[in-house]
């Protein structure tokens, strides 16, 4: 479990860090999200094979189905990051045009990144609670849900942008450096619980 933790803490890094050359993004997407959705796979079969002969209905087989369903959101949003390649930019930085249609594309891209994140920590938070660590399990409960808020927000102020980017400019500002900080913070949280299942593993050993 913990070289899968790590495996897609460093994969949101790279999707959250967006460092852009001219037009050309330095650290692609589709390297991040393929990262996460190995590493996610790889705890849905540990929850699998933790929860042999229990049955579907299990708690390990509903941790299991929730990694599985946020590796194939991973897997699509490794594709669906290619358009932001054949995107033309609007500005020297690179950052894409605002236009109706990108903003479709764009917005479909962050929701059903949104379904990702919401149903990996679920099930992470399941599997911390089943390693006896109730307080973690509720830390990522707490982030789980401000992200889905701060990402909601988002979403829902992205297609007022189009027409009064002046009176919501500063508020884009303020919830996309929001929604950095909390990309780190999931970053910290994966570490987090890769450090945990280390611990518990050892802790396996010497018993």
């Amino acid at each position: 479990m913990a070289g899968s933790c790590r495996t897609i803490s460093w994969g949101l890094l790279l999707v959250a860090l967006d460092i852009r050359i001219g037009a050309i993004d330095a650290l692609p997407d589709i390297v991040g999200f393929l990262m996460i959705a190995f590493g996610l796979r790889e705890l849905m079969g540990q929850a699998q094979r933790a929860g042999a002969g229990t049955g579907p209905e299990s708690e390990a087989g509903s941790i299991a189905r929730g990694y599985g369903r946020a590796a194939s959101m991973a897997a699509v949003l490794a594709i669906w990051s290619v358009t932001e390649l054949a995107a033309p930019p609007a500005a020297a930085d690179g950052s894409p045009p605002l236009t109706g249609v990108w903003m479709i594309v764009s917005g479909a891209g962050q929701l059903l990144k949104l379904f990702m994140v919401h149903s990996s920590l679920t099930s992470l938070e399941r599997q911390l609670a089943g390693l006896g660590k109730p307080g973690q399990a509720e830390s990522v409960r707490a982030r789980r849900r401000l992200y889905t808020a701060i990402q909601w927000l988002l979403l829902l102020a992205a297609p007022f942008s189009l027409n009064v980017r002046e009176d919501l400019g500063a508020i884009m500002l303020l919830l996309g450096g929001a929604m950095l900080v909390m990309e780190l913070v999931l970053f910290f949280t994966w570490r987090k619980a890769a450090y945990t299942a280390s611990k518990s593993q050892a802790g396996g050993r010497d018993a």
